[in-house]
């Protein structure tokens, strides 16, 4: 289990680039996003070779965060191995703090939020 951090990671990365917020461009900013809690809940070891995937959505925007959720799924059981939620915040670094989302880069993120099955929030709200 102490790899599924690095993998939850690296979807973390393609989920926030497929949403529309490229690091370089935040930089360009001077802003970037900041991570105010990471969730992980180890539910089920995945043996060496077990193929295995991780499903991840932006669930929610607020004035300065974003959060998301990720599914680790073994893909030979069937069964959910761990689960990470995330909470991100913009942050400003000439102004050293949290800072509102600019109005295109919000535009980018809203198009992109996802509701949650009944069985998700369940499990990552419940």
């Amino acid at each position: 289990v102490n790899a599924y951090f690095p993998k939850f990671d690296d979807a973390a990365f393609f989920l926030i680039r497929n949403s529309g917020l490229f690091y370089g461009d935040l930089h360009a900013r001077n802003i970037a996003l900041a991570t105010v809690l990471h969730k992980i809940r180890y539910l089920a070891e995945l043996n060496e070779g077990d193929p295995y995937n991780i499903e991840s959505a932006l669930i929610s925007i607020g004035r300065r965060s974003v959060r998301y959720v990720q599914k680790m799924n073994n893909l030979r059981t069937g069964n959910l191995a761990a689960s990470f939620d995330t909470i991100e915040s913009l942050f400003d670094f000439v102004e050293r703090k949290s800072v509102p989302w600019p109005d295109d880069l919000r535009a980018e993120v809203e198009g992109r939020i996802v509701d949650m099955s009944e069985e998700d929030k369940a499990h990552f709200d419940g």
